[in-house]
């Protein structure tokens, strides 16, 4: 497939511009996505007519229409692929309830620590936020809580 941004399509190139922009005006049209669609048919014809002002102006627009509609797509997908039940993501624990469990482990009050971890695992992180959250359960299921504490009082906010 021809990148649009970046290939020459002078010459030889536009005919390979024109069956480019000619699948991706189907592909548009195909997930009802008529402005993209309307472009690609412009872009297609200022090809056909070897109209390459038409087309240096218009096409940054026509690929910025196509990359929403992708990002938008994958969006989509993603949120429909996720399993249901599956929990919220965000990149990194949320500082206040970390706070919070340093506390509990202070002061020994397991059940405390047992709510701020469980309000910590209502979530999915990046792997660095998993693997506290991960690491940070197994050391109170071990009641290590000095441990905990320790890590947790290093961390920067």
């Amino acid at each position: 497939m021809r990148d649009l941004k970046n290939d020459d399509i002078s010459g030889d190139g536009i005919n390979e511009y024109i069956i480019t922009v000619h699948g991706l005006k189907g592909a548009s049209y195909g997930i009802c996505a008529e402005s993209a669609g309307k472009q690609a048919e412009a872009l297609e014809q200022a090809g056909r007519n070897a109209d390459l002002q038409f087309i240096q102006a218009n096409n940054g627009p026509f690929i910025e229409t196509v990359e929403k509609i992708v990002n938008n797509l994958k969006g989509l997908l993603e949120a429909v692929t996720e399993p249901a039940g599956a929990n919220p993501r965000t990149p990194k624990p949320d500082p206040a309830v970390l706070r919070e469990l340093a506390e509990a482990c202070k002061r020994y009050k397991s059940s405390s620590m047992e709510d701020a971890l469980e309000k910590l695992e209502e979530f999915e992180y990046d792997e660095e936020g998993k693997e506290l959250v991960t690491w940070l359960r197994e050391q109170a299921d071990n009641l290590e809580y000095e441990a905990i504490l320790k890590k947790l009082l290093a961390r920067p906010e």
